[in-house]
């Protein structure tokens, strides 16, 4: 059976284009079935030659989980050798990488007294010049306070002192005027 093509396109029916659509249909099945026959003999085929090698594949497979298993073993006694010797290390105190430790820990603990003690020195040399100035502060104030003082002192005496002299020549005026006037002691005595 041959297709036809419609005029109305013409360039399919110009490119002669004879398919018999129901002999591809069987064709393309009996293709399919050609091909499920030739698997199915290729793997009956194949299934008495896996047979053997799957045999021979088991018996590599289980050799190599036995060498696998020997050799993990082999791993797993090292390892526990090595972490064993680790431990009689530590109880010996001679592990190479807690001494390393040890020795980070012990510097640090070094430095950190050292700062420690020059934090200290610092603190007291720094309470000493507290205490230094302090004291040179109360000294100085004291003396202020001396001279302050004794200036007050010297004021106010140097006032009593004016004070009482100018009493002394009001005296001295008053008994010249009582004696101009010609009054005698005792009647300047009742005056007073």
């Amino acid at each position: 059976m041959t297709v036809e093509i419609p005029d109305d396109n013409y360039a399919l029916k110009n490119s002669r284009f004879n398919l018999e659509w129901d002999d591809t249909a069987q064709f393309e099945d009996q293709i399919e079935i050609d091909t499920e026959r030739k698997r199915k003999r290729e793997f009956e085929a194949e299934s008495d030659d896996d047979s053997e090698t799957k045999r021979d594949a088991k018996l590599q497979m289980k050799n190599i989980l036995d060498t696998f298993k020997t050799i993990r073993d082999k791993l797993y006694m090292e390892k526990m050798q090595m972490i064993e010797l680790e431990l009689e290390a530590l109880k010996n105190n001679n592990h190479p990488e807690l001494n390393e430790n040890l020795r980070k820990i012990e510097n640090k603990r070094t430095e950190m007294i050292k700062q420690s003690q020059a934090l200290y020195k610092l603190s007291v040399e720094m309470v000493k010049k507290s205490h230094a100035a302090g004291r040179s502060t109360i000294e100085f104030e004291f003396q202020d306070a001396k001279k302050t003082l004794w200036k007050l002192q010297w004021i106010t005496r140097l006032r009593k002192k004016m004070i009482l002299e100018k009493e002394i020549d009001e005296t001295k005026c008053t008994e010249f005027n009582y004696s101009f006037r010609g009054l005698d002691e005792n009647q300047r005595a009742n005056i007073k």
